[in-house]
């Protein structure tokens, strides 16, 4: 009975030997890669006169990068580095045409044991290679190393996830620029004898007025004729003065904007912030992996706006009603182009007074007649909300990513084109 206790005991400890030894081979697996870098794992240092002594083990970090044989379109995966037998700190950086590294760099303090993992999308079926470097920065000592990693990459149910686009965070305005401003004036006149030179002709209108800014006409008059010998006429001038006033018509509408682009597709979301001012880099993650540029806006100006123009007190101004500002304008135009006309032929003409009298009646309905308007003058120009939403076509340049389609949202088209 003691000899077969002693039996099951045995057997019994085999058993347990056995199943400690299946756990061990199902863990190791664990630290296993399909490409890696082992550092060195020790060294042996003994001196020369130490021959009776043990030899002196020192421990050199070791190093693993663990890259999957396989990876699929449409998800995440990680390239990881183990760092063993290291107390300090441990950078690694990637970089491959057909995996996009959410960031091309990571770095881990390492106390004794450390991973660090870098995550990237596929964005190309096939072979994909990777360039992968470390540094390890360990007491007194440093470490660096690279080395060239592959995976394939196949295609999954995820790669025909649909691919969208949206415009967040939109602020949109219409600048309209503004002429340079003329001012509003007033007239005033005076009269006198035509002056004339030895032979009896009149002087020219600058010499009568004493001034090249003038207008002017001549009149027959029987009082000069006989009290002041060599003319027969009068000589009107008209003088033009400005006032604190002045107007700019609007020539013209662009537009001004803001907003984020997000275009959404199964390897993550590329984001862009574009403006009025330039084209804007492409980030995936925190990668650029590209540029996207507005090439053609659609947007629709105010008519009431394009048709008004702002009146000036020195430097504040407000925006007029149209109707005003046109009645100002046609009537402006036609002063000036009566007097000059009149001013050519020397003639007396009713006209003229009544030009003059309309045009001082619409400045003063001018004066009178701003709107409300939610608008404000920046430097030369008027800027304005934007009634509708503005259409846009963007162009969007990747590198490093093979994704080519054209996008629709709200009325804006959205062109990708990318190569790896």
């Amino acid at each position: 009975m003691r000899i077969q206790a002693s039996l099951e005991f045995l057997v019994l400890a085999s058993v347990v030997a056995l199943l400690a030894l299946s756990v061990i081979s199902y863990y190791l697996p664990i630290y296993r890669s399909e490409s890696r870098i082992e550092g060195i794992a020790f060294a042996i240092n003994a001196s020369a006169n130490s021959q009776a002594q043990r030899p002196l083990l020192r421990a050199y970090p070791k190093v693993e990068l663990f890259l999957n044989n396989v990876s699929y379109f449409g998800k995440i995966g990680y390239l990881q580095m183990l760092v063993e037998d290291c107390n300090g700190y441990a950078v690694l950086n990637a970089s491959s045409s057909k995996l996009v590294f959410l960031s091309n760099l990571s770095n881990l303090s390492v106390d004794g044991l450390g991973i660090i993992s870098l995550p990237y999308f596929p964005t190309a079926i096939g072979l994909a290679n990777v360039r992968a470097g470390y540094s390890l920065h360990c007491g007194n000592e440093t470490y660096s190393n690279s080395t060239n990693l592959s995976t394939y990459v196949l295609s999954t149910t995820n790669s025909s996830t649909p691919i969208y686009a949206r415009l967040d965070s939109a602020k949109e305005d219409i600048s309209y620029p503004l002429a340079n401003p003329l001012p509003i004036i007033y007239t005033t006149q005076s009269t006198r004898c035509t002056l004339t030179n030895f032979f009896y002709q009149p002087l020219p209108l600058q010499d009568q007025c004493g001034t090249p800014d003038v207008w002017g006409y001549e009149q027959f008059s029987i009082w000069c004729y006989y009290n002041v010998g060599g003319t027969t006429t009068t000589t009107t001038c008209i003088y033009p003065h400005n006032t604190t006033y002045a107007t700019s018509n609007i020539t013209g509408a662009l537009p001004i904007y803001s907003f984020l682009l997000h275009i959404y597709t199964p390897f993550g979301v590329l984001n862009s912030s574009l403006n009025t001012t330039a084209s804007a880099p492409v980030y995936l993650g925190l990668r650029e992996v590209g540029t996207a540029h507005v090439e053609n806006v659609t947007f629709f100006p105010n008519t009431s706006i394009l048709e008004s123009g702002v009146v000036w007190r020195n430097a504040t101004g407000f925006l007029a009603k149209p109707a005003a500002f046109k009645a100002y304008v046609d009537a402006q135009r036609s002063m000036y182009s009566t007097l000059a006309y009149y001013n050519s032929t020397l003639t007396y003409s009713p006209n003229i007074y009544q030009a003059i009298s309309d045009y001082e009646d619409a400045a003063k309905s001018l004066l009178n007649s701003s709107i409300n308007a939610s608008c404000s003058l920046v430097a030369n120009s008027v800027v304005c909300g934007a009634s509708m939403p503005f259409e846009y076509l963007i162009n969007v340049h990747l590198h490093g990513i093979n994704l080519n389609t054209s996008l629709q949202y709200l009325g804006s088209e959205i062109n990708i084109m990318g190569s790896v």
